[in-house]
């Protein structure tokens, strides 16, 4: 008996084409039973799913030798039997089950609406070519800067003011507590903000103001400063590919956050 519902369940396929509907087949054709496992009915059409989701996931061959069961349909008709097992043993009613089945349910509703609220927004940015030209002029700046942290304000201020940068350091030693010593540095280098713009921002042969960061005094000395000229077309695809996903990043995080705030926790 199981055979023969085998050898009609993979007719039901036959019928339908292996790799998707004939434009013929019918609606009812489709829905009709083509497995049955102890009063569990499978449709031909979802058992096309079924061999099509194996097909996608599994290196073994889609139907077996001559005769035999192929693999991914003896996968599923056991499935059905521990699912129909643990149903008549109580199993699907425990709290464990249901809460996992809840977790599972949360995941998934979660995934489509971020997915379908990532696709809204995908569909609304626009990356403009100023946009493109200003990144990548940030990062075309290279500045030969020092960066100087100082423990106490008097000692940033006077090494802010000096004219002669070396003498004036030897005269402050033990209130420097860090010093990044000559370097180049670019936009996008990995620098705090509010820092990265006072390096690019100060003219070369000066010194910045001090500006106050976690508890020290920062002093930003700049020698010269170079750009290069506007980069490969390759290269300006890969920057209006970022800011266009860090505009998505940021439309976001905004969304959850306006649904964070209109909401009462």
């Amino acid at each position: 008996m199981a055979q023969a519902l085998i050898a009609f369940a993979l007719s039901a396929l036959g019928l339908l084409g292996l790799t998707g509907c004939d434009t013929q087949t019918t609606e009812a054709e489709v829905q009709k039973p083509a497995l049955v496992v102890n009063g569990f009915k499978l449709s031909a059409g979802e058992l096309q799913q079924e061999q099509a989701l194996a097909d996608a996931t599994s290196r073994e061959p889609r139907t077996g030798a001559a005769g035999e069961e192929p693999e991914w349909l003896s996968r599923l008709i056991e499935r059905e039997l521990l699912v129909q097992e643990a149903q008549r043993q109580g199993r699907d009613r425990e709290r464990d089950f249901m809460r996992s089945i809840e977790r599972l349910w949360k995941e998934a509703i979660i995934r489509l609406l971020v997915s379908r609220k990532a696709r809204e927004i995908a569909s609304t940015v626009q990356v403009y070519d100023s946009e493109i030209e200003a990144s990548y002029q940030r990062s075309a700046n290279e500045v030969r800067a020092r960066i100087m942290a100082f423990g106490t304000e008097a000692a940033a201020q006077q090494v802010a003011k000096a004219g002669a940068l070396e003498t004036v350091l030897s005269e402050f030693a033990t209130e420097l507590a860090e010093d990044s010593g000559w370097q180049w540095y670019h936009g996008g280098a990995g620098l705090d903000p509010e820092l990265e713009s006072l390096v690019l921002t100060t003219e070369p042969g000066t010194t910045s103001a001090p500006v106050v960061r976690q508890g020290r005094w920062i002093v930003v000395a700049v020698a010269e400063r170079q750009s290069r000229p506007l980069g490969s077309p390759a290269e300006l695809r890969e920057i209006r590919q970022a800011i266009r996903q860090q505009k998505e990043t940021e439309a976001m995080e905004r969304w959850i956050a306006q649904l964070r705030s209109q909401a009462r926790i």
